[in-house]
């Protein structure tokens, strides 16, 4: 290639591209244009990085000197970059030493410092001269580019359609991730590399198994004890699948792997969207049904219902001729709002649907067998060859295994078998026990107690067992010295309190920490192996995923149990060091400038994610509150820069998405009360902060705290002199209006209780709390709401629709009897398109609601909307046979009244084929 310069070389240039926009994060504005044009070169060059194979010598010759133009230019830029490194390294005396497993080199140091930019005394000019120069190369590559396209089309189709295809993939990624972007994979790499070789073959032989393999529609549950190798069996049937399949594009096979320490990611909606994912993967594109949830959802920013995604899955599953859904751990699946029930039920109805084939397993939980009793049941239990094949793979780990003899290793092996009762867990905990044993003697007491103790006959007992394996652990633990104690403490208790599971990374940073401190101090890091090794066999970690964890549930079931006496203060001290890594230095500036930057702000602070969402969980369940909190709630950059977390991953992990955070404006109240910390905010009252603050949204911490239920902080905030519990935000709605919207009752009374609270307020589009609280159902804050009197309730809002309308509408029942049995609501008032309550009623098919309006005897039951429809005729229309007759026995409507297009009621109803209706429809006309 001409110049010398190749395919690397020009890699390596678009690498230096990127690598300055980098680093220009930590510039003043004044660079932004700049930092533009260097991102716009970067996505030329990578376009002519595409087609640059197959050019002509002179076509390669023009791409390739303005390639070398551009280079000169970025080399330049790099010389700036210097300089502020320079500046940067004598500012802080930190030169290249490693921060956390990063290496902070004069490079990369600028994100840091963004401050020592002020310190360059730099030439306007010579910036807009280079920025000048980016943009000729541009636009002269760009030109090039094109001419070269016209020459040489058959020359760069080739390039062409690998860009395409590139943009294709893209795209794809990035809709199947809008689905979720959690991914099995990993867990499945992690669980499969662990099976010890030759395990588990009893099972892949089984009859059970094979005729699940082979055969369509099939269920097959394998219910263990804890310990016997549900999770590791699981993943060998997924390798058996994806070897056995592997080229077979028409098998769809989709799996999870539930786990109770992943509940922020998976609910019922999380696992369908993970099922739906995987099979889409399969299929040679984005299947359309896929496309079209991700076109409607994504331009409005809103989430499918789990219909939608349910739907959406079976669709994708047709595609296949046949598909297998491995579910693993079913008793881990957490059971708040019906998690467990639903994700079984739409598995099954997959089942029914699609003739999908269902493999589970999970403990001997009642609820969960008496729901795969009709199918085949195979119980997971290691064999004593299974045990003796993991000991003999294992027991060269050992300390002092080499010292030991043949006969010594024979008889650890069937002592251990001979007890452990089928649990590879307890295997595992026994042969670690014996890891400080150095001589054969104390070896062979050890294994002489563990017969003592025998095997357990049922569940209870072995987790008896269990617990006195993991008793002696922590003895063992507390026999070490100070400094290695401590810190398997630390470890553990991290790991076992952490909302979510952490990487060796975030929990290195999250014990680094010092109270106090501004910044992570690089001599203060302990290595991952000295983390895992003073824990005597509890912690392992994912190789694949550098998750940290447990080695087993029972243990952490066990550290849940007893942490009161292993670390009892443990909740005061993760908030401490939550609040106080996010007072960090570097974090005081505030929000990000870019993504990018954010971006590059986590990766160098890997504990801050997790930081900014979990502080105010540790914070709220502290025994001790730390004053460490509430400084971090008084600085202001600090608080901005969490929030602006806390945004950044609303979506993913809240249910809660009517909250808006607004990270510029968000103070230190608003914070604390999102998170609901009541100490914290009362720490904040006393120092002067204003209930009264307004975000850039005109939201108070009121007003967030009555969206979100909290009704303990809304007692707080109510008992502070001169707050203003109507203060509206900028849809002009009040505190009140969204508790009763929401539901939160709690919250309700203590506003009505405040004599400053106006319970008839209105917001946007004039709609009342009333109105709110009548379309969502919640009828104890509707009666609370009528106890007032000082309520209208015939005010009308959005399309003229009352309180009764919203209720009606709904088929909220005890709501609408409550307004009906004030005797002032208006019964027959009409909203959009003249349409009366009981239009809305019959036309929804709210039977009990029909017959309250009816029983009133106040209403027209042949009042016509604006198309001259009755409610006779839609309840006809929508098939509603029996309001249908309900209305015609009670008022003697008309049934063959004509509406504008002049059709009658029994005509509307032949067009949608509701039969029984039309019959009786027929019966009354000509009766």
């Amino acid at each position: 290639m001409s110049f010398g310069v190749g395919v690397g070389d020009l890699l390596a240039i678009i690498s230096l591209a990127n690598k300055i926009r980098k680093d220009f994060l930590g510039a003043p504005a004044d660079f932004k244009s700049i930092t533009d044009e260097v991102r716009n070169v970067s996505i030329v060059l990578q376009d002519v990085s595409v087609f640059l194979d197959g050019l002509s010598d002179d076509q390669e010759t023009t791409i390739l000197n303005l390639v070398q133009s551009c280079r000169g230019v970025l080399e330049d830029l790099a010389t700036i970059i210097d300089k502020n490194s320079e500046v940067a390294a004598d500012s802080l005396g930190n030169g290249g030493e490693q921060i956390a497993g990063h290496k902070t080199t004069n490079k990369n140091f600028s994100s840091l410092v963004k401050r020592s930019w002020k310190r360059i005394k730099w030439d306007s000019k010579e910036i807009g001269a280079l920025r000048d120069r980016l943009i000729s190369n541009i636009s002269a590559l760009n030109a090039s580019i094109t001419i070269v396209t016209n020459q040489n089309t058959v020359a760069v189709k080739g390039g062409v359609d690998r860009l395409n295809q590139h943009q294709d993939d893209h795209a794809r990624a990035a809709i199947l991730d809008w689905l979720t972007p959690i991914d099995y994979g990993a867990q499945q790499t992690d669980f499969i590399a662990r099976r010890q070789d030759g395990t588990g073959q009893w099972f892949l032989e089984s009859p059970e198994l094979q005729d699940w393999l082979q055969g369509d529609k099939q269920t097959l549950f394998c219910p263990g004890i804890p310990g016997a190798g549900k999770t590791i069996l699981t993943s060998v049937v997924v390798n058996e699948l994806s070897t056995r399949f592997e080229n077979d594009r028409t098998i769809g096979i989709a799996y999870v792997y539930c786990n109770f320490r992943r509940k922020h990611e998976q609910k019922t909606m999380d696992l369908i969207a993970s099922l739906l994912k995987q099979l889409s993967r399969g299929q040679p594109s984005v299947p359309d049904c896929v496309k079209a949830l991700h076109h409607k959802h994504q331009s409005r920013e809103t989430r499918p219902s789990l219909d939608e995604m349910a739907q959406a899955l079976q669709v994708v599953a047709r595609m296949y001729s046949r598909t297998f859904v491995i579910v693993d751990a079913l008793d881990e699946c957490q059971t708040t709002d019906g998690c467990r029930s639903r994700l079984i039920a739409e598995i099954f109805n997959l089942q029914a649907k699609c003739g999908s084939s269902i493999f589970a397993t999970s403990r001997f939980i009642p609820e969960i067998t008496a729901k795969f009793d009709v199918g085949t049941s195979l119980e997971i239990r290691a064999s004593k060859a299974d045990i003796a094949r993991f000991l003999e793979g294992n027991i060269s780990k050992l300390s002092a295994s080499e010292d030991w003899s043949a006969e010594l290793k024979d008889l650890i092996k069937t002592s251990i078998s001979d007890v452990v009762d089928g649990m590879f867990l307890l295997a595992q905990l026994y042969l670690q026990a014996l890891n400080d044993k150095t001589k054969p003697r104390a070896v062979k007491k050890a294994l002489l107690e563990l017969r003592r103790q025998g095997p357990g006959s049922s569940e209870s007992q072995k987790k008896d067992i269990l617990d006195l394996a993991y008793d002696d652990a922590m003895r063992r633990i507390q026999e070490q010295g100070p400094g290695f104690r401590d810190l398997a403490i630390q470890v553990i208790s991290w790991i076992t309190c952490a909302q979510r599971p952490l990487t060796t990374l975030e929990l290195q940073h999250a014990l680094a920490v010092e109270p106090g401190e501004s910044d992570l101090d690089p001599d203060n890091f302990d290595t991952v192996e000295r983390m895992i090794s003073v824990c005597v066999g509890l912690v392992t970690v994912d190789p694949e995923s550098s998750i940290i964890r447990l080695v087993h549930y029972t243990t952490q079931e066990y550290f849940d149990r007893t942490q009161d006496q292993w670390f009892p203060n443990v909740q005061s001290q993760l908030a401490t060091i939550c609040t106080t890594y996010l007072s960090f230095d570097a974090f005081c500036c505030g929000p990000c400038a870019s993504d990018d930057e954010l971006e590059h702000r986590l990766e160098f602070y890997p504990l801050l994610h997790y930081a900014a969402l979990n502080w105010g969980h540790h914070a709220r369940k502290a025994v001790v509150f730390d004053r460490s909190i509430v400084e971090f709630l008084q600085i202001p950059g600090a608080v901005k820069a969490a929030s602006e977390l806390l945004a950044y991953f609303w979506v993913m992990f809240s249910e809660n998405d009517f909250v808006r955070i607004e990270p510029e404006s968000t103070t230190g109240l608003h914070l604390a009360v999102y998170s609901s910390v009541d100490k914290a905010i009362t720490a904040l009252l006393q120092n002067g902060a204003d209930a009264n603050s307004q975000d850039s949204n005109g939201e108070t911490p009121l007003l967030h705290a009555a969206m979100l239920g909290h009704h303990t902080v809304v007692k707080l905030l109510l008992d502070t002199p001169n707050v203003m519990p109507d203060l509206k935000g900028e849809r002009g709605r009040t505190p009140l209006s969204y508790a009763a919207e929401y539901g939160h009752e709690a919250v309700v009374k203590l506003l009505l209780d405040n004599d400053k609270t106006m319970p008839d307020s209105k917001g946007e589009w004039d709609r009342t709390p009333l109105s709110y609280a009548a379309e969502g159902g919640h009828d104890a804050i509707v009666k609370r709401l009528l106890d007032t009197g000082k309520v209208m309730l015939n005010s009308k809002g959005e399309w003229d629709r009352t309180p009764l309308l919203y209720a009606v509408e709904n088929g909220h029942k005890a709501v609408v009897k409550l307004l009906l049995d004030t005797g002032k609501v208006m019964h027959d008032s009409k909203g959009q398109w003249d349409s009366t309550p009981l239009i809305y009623a019959a036309a929804n098919g709210h039977e009990d609601v029909v017959r309250l309006i009816l029983d009133t005897y106040k209403v027209t039951p042949d009042s016509k909307e604006q198309w001259d429809r009755t409610p006779h005729g839609y309840a006809v229309e929508h098939g509603h046979d029996a309001i249908a007759k309900l209305l015609l026995d009670t008022y003697n409507a008309m049934p063959d009244s004509k509406d504008q297009s002049d059709r009658a009621s029994s005509e509307h109803n032949v067009e949608n084929e509701h039969d029984a209706a039309v019959e009786l429809s027929g019966q009354v006309a000509l009766g």
